[in-house]
Order: structure tokens, then C-alpha cells, then sequence
């Protein structure tokens, strides 16, 4: 049976990994590192906390409901900032510090929504759930999301590599102006993009507070991860979506476990940090570059699986 500690730490990666999938599908769309990734997650965590708590539906069955509301919220971003900005001709510095704004005003929402739950009685500052199922002596958690790891990463596969519509987007990303010029719809790959980047956080976040070792204090929650998701997607590469996932389970791994193994647990955040300068000074590209000159040898191409 494998030990409630590795599982937790499982959990924790996979959840990592998908927001860190979330970050380099905006970016490798529009080259904006998006600041509003950890708020992403906590609209999936408190619409879900609100079902459960009002409606008495668990997070698991209310997830595409969440899923839905997060990718709207997505779209909203790229309508209401990314969008207009890009047309005003504004630089990746410009649209760093919108989504760096923008993540403000999200969390400020979620609190006043968070705010209204705790009025009618509910308790959401500190978020609990009760203890999760298990099937078998395994948490449902594991299971859930680690097939969730493989079935969206292989969706993403099929979708970029097997579509019409994921060659436009590879397109677009190598180069916007040709793309545009052989007809490609920039506009859709970008909504796309944004929309799926929403859905996967919410998922994410619905899926967060289940781990018991987590402890979402309040909307803000999201925002103090964000050096974690970041880190991750360096430590796999920005723009590799099989480098996001690896690189979601070193960064989670680094701060589970190594604060563990040498007794600093205060120290969880750092480690991560010193893993992510490591694989900078080995590897400026990120693991996933080094899995694809190891698959594909010296002169792997410039696509990122």
C-alpha cells in the first residue's frame, strides 16, 4: 500500500503539473507569463466549495461545472486584457504586468464571493472538505488525478498534432505574422488557448484542497503558489508541454519531500527555487529539451510535445 506521504506528494505534483500545463499553453500562444494562474485555480476551488457546501454536491461530481465557469473566466481575461493590449501593439512586459493587475482584481472577486459564502454560515476561510473516498485502501484522489496527468496530455497531443486546428496553432506559434498571412484564424487559437488554460486551472483548483496536507486559507491561496508554477514550467521549459508535466513533479517532489528528508521543513519553498537555478545553469531550455535531443538526437526539432 503506498504510504499516505508519497500519496500526498503525488497529488500535489499532479496538481502542480496541470496548472503548470495551463501557464505554457497561454504562453506558448501568446508569449504572455500569466500571472493570474494561481487565481485561475481558486475560481475552480471556490465555486466548488460553494456547490458543495450549498447543494451538498461533491467536488468530483460538480467538476465540469467548474470546468465550465474557469474556462469562461479564461476567455474574459484574453477579451477584457490580453486582447485589447495585443491590438494596441503592447509588449510582453506590458502584458506581464496587465495579468500581474489582473490578478488582483480576480482575487479581490473570489473574496467578496468567499466573503458572501462565510456570511450565510459556510466555512470557507479556512476551505475543509471532509476526508476523501478511497477504493481499494487508495485514495480516489491518486487515481483521479493521475489519470487526469495522462488523458489530458494526451488530448493536447491529439489536438496540437493530429488536427487541423492544432497545426494552426503550431503555426501560429512559430511564426504569427505567416501564419496569418496563409489564413490561419490567430484569433480563434488565441481564445482557444485561453479558454482551455481556464478549464485546466479551475480543474486543478477544484481538485486542490482534497490533498490533506493543504491548507487554503483564503482566495489569496492561489497567488502565494505562483512562484511554485512558475518555477516548474522553467525547470520544464516554457513553451514544452511534456516538460511542464516533469517539471511539475520536480518542483512538487522538491517541496514535499526534500524539506522532509533534511529536517528544514520551513525551508519547502526554496527548495524548489535552488532545483529550478540548477536545471538554469544545465539546461537554459529545461528538461523537456533534453528528453527531446535524447528521443529525437542532436538536431531534435523546434516542436515541443
Amino acid at each position: 500500500m503506498i504510504s499516505s506521504f508519497l500519496t500526498q506528494a503525488i497529488c500535489y505534483s499532479n496538481i502542480i503539473a496541470l496548472l503548470t500545463l495551463s501557464l505554457t499553453l497561454t504562453y506558448m500562444t501568446t508569449k504572455v507569463p500569466n500571472f493570474m494562474q494561481g487565481s485561475f485555480a481558486m475560481v475552480g476551488t471556490y465555486v466548488a466549495a460553494g456547490v458543495y457546501y450549498l447543494l451538498h454536491v461533491h467536488p468530483y461530481y460538480s467538476l465540469p461545472l467548474e470546468c465550465i465557469v474557469g474556462a469562461l473566466v479564461g476567455v474574459a481575461v484574453y477579451y477584457l486584457i490580453i486582447r485589447p493590449l495585443i491590438k494596441r501593439g503592447a509588449s510582453v512586459i506590458m502584458l506581464m504586468i496587465a495579468t500581474f493587475a489582473g490578478d488582483f482584481v480576480l482575487c479581490g472577486l473570489l473574496f467578496i464571493y468567499a466573503n458572501y459564502l462565510q456570511d450565510l454560515g459556510i466555512q470557507v476561510r479556512p476551505l475543509w472538505y471532509a476526508p476523501d473516498f478511497s477504493l481499494a485502501g487508495v485514495p480516489v484522489l491518486l487515481i483521479f488525478s493521475l489519470l487526469s496527468i495522462v488523458i489530458l496530455y494526451l488530448i493536447l497531443f491529439i489536438v496540437l498534432y493530429k488536427t487541423k486546428f492544432g497545426t494552426a496553432i503550431r503555426a501560429a506559434v512559430e511564426n504569427p505574422s505567416l501564419a496569418q498571412t496563409l489564413g490561419v484564424n490567430l484569433e480563434a487559437v488565441r481564445v482557444f488557448s485561453w479558454a482551455l488554460s481556464g478549464l485546466l486551472s479551475a480543474y486543478a483548483g477544484v481538485l486542490w484542497p482534497l490533498i490533506p496536507s493543504v491548507s487554503i486559507t483564503d482566495p489569496s491561496y492561489g497567488s502565494a503558489q505562483l512562484p511554485l508554477i512558475f518555477a516548474s514550467s522553467i525547470v520544464g521549459g516554457l513553451d514544452s508541454l511534456i516538460g511542464a508535466i516533469i517539471g511539475g513533479y520536480i518542483i512538487g517532489f522538491s517541496q514535499i519531500y526534500l524539506p522532509y528528508l533534511t529536517g528544514y521543513t520551513e525551508l519547502g519553498y526554496v527548495f524548489p527555487l535552488i532545483i529550478m537555478v540548477i536545471v538554469l545553469l544545465i539546461c537554459p531550455k529545461g528538461v523537456g529539451d533534453i528528453i527531446e535531443r535524447a528521443l529525437l538526437g542532436k538536431k531534435a526539432p523546434s516542436r515541443r510535445v
